[in-house]
This record gives C-alpha cells, sequence and structure tokens, in this order.
C-alpha cells in the first residue's frame, strides 16, 4: 500500500506519531531519557516556531499535538527526530535506525477532535493497563505542564563540545556533563478552543480529562504492572504483541467534516499525480501543489533512467 502524501495547510493542526525501529523499547523512560529528549524537544519547537499543544513520549512511540504553518512541520520533525535518533541512540547503545518509518501526521479538523487527541495523549500508561493514573507514567509527558502551566526546563546536550575540552568519552553519564549543555524551557501552547479561557478553566478541563481517563482505565484493567515494571524493560526488547491499524485521513468529530477533507485531499493528490507525471517526463519547472515535496532525484532516476535538475 502506498505511503499517504502530506498536504499542508496555511496554518494547520497536526496529530503526529513516531514509532520505534521494530517496536523496540527503545525509549523505555529514565530520568536521563527524559532529559535528553525533553531538551531536543524544546529546542525544535525554539528553532522552528511550531506551536506544541501536547505531548507523551511513550517506551517505542511518541505522539504530538502541534499547529504548524506550511511545510514547518517537516522542518520540525527532521530536527527532533534526528537529534532524538543520535542522542538516544548512544544512551541506548543502539547503532541501527531508531524510528521504523517517517512519521504519520494527521490533519485535526474541529475543536472536538483536538480535545480528543489531547485526552488519548494525556491517556497514554493508563489506556494501555500499565499505570492507574496519567500521572504515574515515568515518561516524557505533557500533563504537568497542562496542570501547571509555565514552562519546563531541560538540557540541550552538545556532545562536540567534549573535544574542545579534551574529553573523549564514549557513553554513560559523562555524557550528561553539563558542561556541554544549555537550559531551554518548554511552554506549551493552549489549543485555540481553549485559548480565551483563564487558566484556572483549562486546568479544570484537564483534570476533568484525567478524571475519565482514570474510570475507564480502571473498569478496562483490574491489575497494572506500575511504572517500575515500566521502566526496568530492557530497551532492546520487542514486545510480544502490537496494535496494528490503518492510518486514518484525518481526525474529525462529524461525518461531514471527513468527507469535506476526503474531497479535499483526493483534489490535492490528483493535483500533485499530475504535477509529478510532467516532471517525470521531464518538465522540470510544471507547478506543484503548494508545500508538496517534488519527487526525489533517485526514485525518478529509478523509474526513467533520467536525472532531474533545477530549472535555469
Amino acid at each position: 500500500m502506498a505511503r499517504q502524501k502530506r498536504m499542508y495547510e496555511e496554518r494547520g493542526l497536526y496529530f503526529v506519531t513516531a514509532r520505534t525501529f521494530q517496536a523496540r523499547m527503545l525509549l523505555t523512560p529514565s530520568d536521563a531519557l527524559n532529559q535528553v529528549i525533553g531538551g531536543v524537544l524544546a529546542r525544535s519547537v525554539m528553532l522552528t516556531g511550531v506551536q506544541l499543544h501536547g505531548f507523551v513520549v511513550a517506551s517505542n512511540h511518541v505522539h504530538l499535538l502541534v499547529t504548524a504553518e506550511g511545510d514547518r512541520l517537516s522542518a520540525f520533525m527532521q530536527h527532533f527526530l534526528g537529534n532524538v535518533a543520535r542522542k538516544v541512540g548512544r544512551l541506548r547503545d543502539w547503532r541501527g535506525s531508531l524510528w521504523q518509518r517517517r512519521f504519520a501526521a494527521e490533519p485535526v479538523i474541529d475543536d472536538e477532535a483536538a480535545i480528543g487527541r489531547l485526552r488519548y495523549i494525556i491517556a497514554h500508561g493508563v489506556k494501555e493497563g500499565l499505570v492507574r493514573h496519567p500521572a504515574e507514567w515515568p515518561g516524557l509527558s505533557c500533563l504537568p505542564l497542562l496542570l501547571a502551566g509555565g514552562t519546563q526546563s531541560y538540557r540541550v546536550f552538545h556532545w562536540a563540545r567534549r573535544w574542545r575540552h579534551g574529553v573523549l568519552v564514549e557513553g554513560g553519564e559523562q555524557l550528561l556533563d553539563h558542561r556541554w549543555s544549555d537550559l531551554v524551557c518548554l511552554e506549551l501552547t493552549p489549543l485555540s478552543c481553549w485559548a480565551q479561557l483563564s487558566p484556572e478553566a483549562r486546568r479544570a478541563r484537564v483534570d476533568a480529562l484525567v478524571e475519565q481517563v482514570v474510570e475507564e482505565g480502571a473498569a478496562a484493567h483490574q491489575s497494572v504492572p506500575g511504572a517500575h515494571a515500566v521502566q526496568t524493560q530492557h530497551p532492546h526488547a520487542r514486545p510480544t504483541k502490537f496494535k496494528k491499524s490503518p492510518q486514518p485521513r484525518c481526525h474529525a468529530s462529524t461525518w461531514r467534516a471527513r468527507r469535506e477533507h476526503r474531497a479535499k485531499a483526493s483534489s490535492w493528490d490528483a493535483a500533485y499525480a499530475a504535477a509529478s507525471r510532467e516532471f517525470r517526463k521531464g518538465d522540470w519547472g510544471v507547478p506543484f501543489p503548494r508545500w508538496a515535496f517534488r519527487p526525489s532525484a533517485a526514485s525518478i532516476e529509478r523509474d526513467v533512467g533520467v536525472v532531474p535538475r533545477r530549472p535555469t
């Protein structure tokens, strides 16, 4: 099955997911890992200007809820996933690819769907039957920031600075030495439907979501292993089974909204396919839909034996 093409909006809200290679537990929570990933996430937001509304780091995948203008989401994810892969690979003694495939980015169409996606992020750990309360999840999560507001500080580790200090370190705790780190702050942006609410009102909305999650988790799971069991998983281990489901084209609260988005996406796909055909025939200046990525030179050379060149 061909992968979905990304149709970016002028300003869009996206539910983003990235999964580890073979669903291995390479992101098993620890204080060190939370600090490293938190620093990378904060710096990625700062450099690209996207708005971060929610996030959670599970043992083998990451969920983010972000608003981005145009194709900035790709720049944000390139920086975030690339730096996480390099740093976590060193901490976990993992030399292969950290991520299974490219990230999934599904548009969130309306306010109700946006709240639903935020609730889905908050529920991690509880809905899987791992912990009783979302606050018990030992991995990186947006819940503390949603409840307390303000910012959370993390350190961004620039390991190349070790050479300036004449330090040769292969791994271990010395990788987290503050001498080669900067302190950065991570701040959440409220969802647009909550932007006009007071901080107290937003916390009340989050508390209500948490209460629903806890009640549903208690009804679905009689016992849970707890946070300690999650943290003692071997990072290279693979789950015996994991959920597989088709990627939705979007998230919307009504069938009408989903149908309208599907029609818009189909029109965009048709325009992209027509431009791609002409591009592969040698018309390098053919216009593509806005914020679309042209076919790669490698794929065209493989298909037609010609390397495309930029128009002059």
